[in-house]
């Protein structure tokens, strides 16, 4: 995708913006007015914190352009763009030129010394269930090593964020767990570095923490039934940049109810009948990073699911913030997301 494909009008609407995002790549979308001149721009971390108020996507993006000061003209020194992008948190500036309009973009990555190409961090994959649910298809394979198209499932997810730099992989492991270590291997074969750790008997989400050796960097932790294309590097910089102790990535989900619904008062009388309203929430997208002080003093043998430490860090007063995910996610869980899941990767495969 070139220059242009990245800029739209300021009336175009916030969901057209969105669609640039997701399609571009380049975690930012950029904006000119009918005159061809920059008028702003939307990063990618911006726009999923404006997301998660849930405004109306039909909206113009001008009542939400921000960053209309981040820009830098041709021929300025990279000392001083590089100023803006530390001082706003953003991973490129818009170049502009001498009609006004973006002749290119800079980005950090490039000029900055300090900027770490690939975030700093572990991952945890959790593979050790039993798949009940999709019976019989896991009568003899793991459900992580279910084939996605041409894969297993959990090759899916180590390409995919060996693809964002994380290279230091330890798989949790359970059922079948050669079934697993005979496949993967030490990772050499997909330029990863993975090591296991077996749950003698089920943990449950979260007791593999108890078990891991280094504790030193933060962790991103997946479960290892999800297919999904988030920006792993957007949540790595989100995390470092708001000094989480644990972000959560987490999706929009709405759900009719298909019948009306009733409010009453205190005493029971009928107030209102809104019939099959649409209820929207969020959900936990079973993808989370982790800082060192969270998880490096779990004791080994512990069993507990992870929204059990969530909720007892919250407690504890600790920084623990959504990212909103925008891109696809399937949880695969019964017959009917896995079927929708190798129609979807099948695709994705064929396009190459």
């Amino acid at each position: 995708m070139n220059l242009k494909d990245k800029i739209i009008k300021p009336d175009d609407t916030l969901r057209a913006a969105l669609d640039v995002l997701r399609s571009s790549g380049a975690g930012v979308v950029l904006f000119e007015d009918e005159q061809g001149r920059y008028a702003g721009m939307l990063s990618d971390a911006q726009m999923r914190q404006l997301l998660l108020t849930q405004p109306e996507l039909d909206q113009p993006s001008r009542h939400f352009i921000q960053g209309q000061d981040i820009s830098v003209p041709q021929g300025c020194d990279n000392a001083q763009a590089l100023e803006i992008m530390r001082a706003r948190e953003v991973s490129c500036v818009p170049v502009t030129g001498s009609s006004g309009g973006v002749a290119a973009l800079l980005w950090r990555k490039d000029i900055d010394p300090d900027y770490l190409a690939k975030p700093q961090m572990n991952a945890l994959l959790m593979a050790g269930g039993f798949g009940k649910r999709l019976y019989p298809l896991t009568n003899d394979v793991p459900k992580p090593m279910l084939r996605i198209g041409s894969k297993p499932m959990l090759e899916h997810i180590i390409l995919k964020i060996k693809a964002y730099g994380v290279e230091n992989i330890t798989i949790s492991t359970h059922h079948m767990p050669e079934k697993i270590t005979d496949y993967f291997g030490d990772g050499s074969k997909l330029g990863v570095n993975i090591n296991y750790v077996h749950e003698d008997s089920p943990l449950g989400t979260g007791g593999a923490l108890g078990l891991l050796q280094d504790t030193s960097k933060p962790l991103l932790m997946m479960n290892g039934d999800i297919l999904t294309g988030l920006n792993v590097r957007a949540f790595y910089d989100f995390h470092v940049e708001n000094g989480c102790d644990i972000s959560v990535a987490a999706r929009p989900y709405e759900h009719q109810v298909p019948y009306g619904v009733i409010d009453i008062d205190d005493a029971g009388a009928v107030k209102r009948i809104v019939e099959k309203p649409v209820q929207k929430h969020l959900i936990s997208g079973g993808v989370y990073i982790l800082s060192p002080s969270v998880y490096g003093d779990i004791e080994q043998g512990r069993v507990f699911d992870l929204p059990d430490l969530v909720e007892e860090k919250i407690q504890e007063g600790r920084d623990v913030r959504t990212f909103l995910m925008w891109e696809y996610w399937l949880d695969i869980g019964m017959r009917a997301e896995y079927d929708l899941a190798q129609t979807f990767i099948s695709h994705k495969e064929a396009a190459g």
